[in-house]
């Protein structure tokens, strides 16, 4: 049986505050115009949560960007600490 790194990024600590119609997404792109989220937040997090996003759709791409996006209605916030992305 061949062994198969899984791809995934964690986000170790991680507070969302919703604050009324916020939104919070990870998103991912390939060659850095078309992005698909494969992480979003709408509910308040509490106590520094802990996120495991899979990347293992990336997969024979040649490179990849991810990023961070915080929509906000009424300007509360997303605090994210210790981002670690392994098995590339």
């Amino acid at each position: 049986t061949a062994y198969r790194r899984q791809r995934q990024m964690c986000i170790r600590d991680s507070l969302f505050d919703a604050g009324g119609g916020d939104s919070a997404s990870v998103e991912i792109s390939t060659d850095g115009t078309n992005w698909t989220p494969i992480a979003s937040w709408t509910l308040d997090t509490t106590n520094g949560e802990a996120a495991s996003v899979s990347l293992n759709g990336l997969v024979g791409a040649a490179s990849a960007q991810l990023r961070f996006r915080y929509q906000s209605q009424r300007d509360w916030f997303w605090a994210i600490d210790t981002v670690e992305v392994t098995g590339l």
